[in-house]
């Protein structure tokens, strides 16, 4: 019953995606073309994808800053390298590294994101590609790239094996893949206002449960969410299968050290001393950290051996 369709789902998904780009027109603002493309959104979530777009250049610059001193090497470092941007999106990662400059493709498989892509190129006086293609099957030569940045993506598909089959193969020996995704532990999920515990359930249950708390169509419920959130070891080991050396990773545990933290943090507060208000305290500042933790974003780079 809820057996994945790809090309059913991307069939109505980007049905979704070109009613909301119809209109667009090139000559427009980016800003303009992102009122209008959420023209349709209630007025809260509307101000927060508008705001989300526009910050995801700003975002690539805070990337690669952290791309490069993991490498240990300046911005330079990007400057006539060949880049895919996988799930390029509205293009923010694929402007910046094009300003940095490399030599930059966007791929995507929403054509309506790829029309707010060439808009901002354009506001940016930057001529880039934008594609319409799926990245487990990019169909680019062999070795052809020396660099793969993925931002939010790897959640979005759901052959995470094959993806990385594919970029083992089009990255040159010695090419990067960085990917940042949500942890599987978040417990309010960013993808459909905040709902609690959505990326714990199976994935028909959470099509089902969206549907119930009217963040989906009910004509949808038997057309499986687009979100397939791995653990981070599903991750590492499936890399490292296809042929990559993982040189980086970053994400907080969920549980890790918290009584320690807190000790050493509040260690001379003086209601620590007393048993019951550091109890209290305890409970608060677990629950506030898990939280925190949960939403936090795992990091990592990889290199093609």
């Amino acid at each position: 019953m809820f057996k994945f369709d790809q090309e059913k789902y991307w069939q109505k998904y980007n049905e979704v995606e070109m009613e909301r780009s119809a209109g667009l027109k090139f000559n427009m603002s980016f800003k303009e073309a992102l009122d209008h493309f959420f023209r349709n959104e209630p007025g809260k979530r509307r101000m927060f994808l508008i705001k989300d777009l526009l910050d995801k250049e700003e975002k690539a610059g805070k990337i690669a800053k952290k791309i490069t001193n993991i490498l240990e090497v300046g911005l330079d470092f990007f400057k006539d390298k060949k880049i895919l941007d996988v799930g390029t999106g509205s293009g923010g990662a694929a402007v910046f590294f094009s300003k940095a400059g490399a030599d930059v493709i966007g791929i995507d498989t929403n054509e309506g994101f790829l029309k707010l892509a060439r808009i901002r190129a354009r506001e940016n006086d930057l001529k880039l590609d934008f594609m319409a293609g799926d990245a487990t099957n990019s169909g680019f030569k062999d070795n052809c790239f020396d660099f793969l940045f993925a931002d939010q993506v790897i959640e979005h598909v759901k052959d995470v094996d094959g993806l990385f089959k594919e970029a083992h193969r089009i990255l040159k020996p010695g090419g990067h893949l960085f990917m940042q995704f949500p942890n599987k532990w978040q417990i309010r999920e960013v993808h459909c206002d905040g709902l609690f515990f959505v990326s714990f359930l199976p994935n028909a249950l959470a099509t089902f449960y969206l549907c119930l708390r009217k963040k989906r169509k009910w004509e949808l419920v038997f057309l499986p969410w687009g979100v397939w959130h791995k653990w981070p070891s599903t991750i590492f080991r499936l890399l490292e299968k296809n042929g990559f050396s993982i040189i980086y990773k970053d994400y907080p545990p969920l549980i890790g050290d918290l009584e320690a933290d807190a000790a050493q943090k509040y260690k001379n507060r003086k209601f620590m001393q007393n048993r019951f208000s550091a109890a209290i305290f305890k409970a608060l500042y677990y629950l506030k950290e898990l939280l925190k933790r949960s939403q936090s974003n795992v990091n990592v780079m990889a290199l093609k051996r």
